[in-house]
């Protein structure tokens, strides 16, 4: 061999352990950063992306006011009775014998309060939508689809 051949070999493995080295270095720099590795949110289910795109057009105060409306629809107790769900499932949790009726009647207690909540959610968007003008529904329909397009990103 040549002393080109071997200089070009030489530069290529050095050109190969740089570009090595860049790639490590950026991969390790990701998972060193203080709020770990940059990733994608999961995807939203299908079944949520209409609705979710309709709340976050929505603009902050007009969301509010419809979580307050749905909130006094159900009469939420809100912290309170999440709190005492909570302290109600850990003493079934420790308790001896463990009683799995009793956990499956708290479970479906919660998932019927969470279909009562999501209800009353509804009925207020229901209502407050059927409040806006045919100006301000045609604003919202803009946001919604621009909303669906965007996915959620902002």
């Amino acid at each position: 061999m040549g002393g080109a051949s071997l200089r070009g070999i030489r530069v290529l493995l050095i050109g190969s352990l740089g570009l090595n080295l860049l790639f490590g270095g950026m991969l390790l720099g990701a998972f060193l950063r203080p709020d770990g590795p940059v990733m994608a949110p999961p995807p939203r289910p299908a079944a949520e992306a209409p609705l979710a795109a309709l709340a976050r057009a929505l603009p902050p105060a007009e969301r509010r006011a419809i979580l307050g409306e749905a909130r006094d629809r159900r009469g939420d107790r809100g912290r309170d009775q999440r709190e005492m769900a909570a302290s109600e499932l850990a003493a079934l949790l420790r308790a001896e014998p463990f009683d799995p009726a009793a956990v499956s009647a708290l479970i479906e207690e919660q998932a019927r309060s969470v279909r009562e909540s999501e209800a009353a959610l509804r009925a207020a968007l229901v209502e407050r939508l059927g409040t806006m003008t045919p100006a301000e529904r045609l604003a919202l329909a803009e946001r919604v689809e621009a909303e669906a397009r965007r996915g959620g990103r902002r």
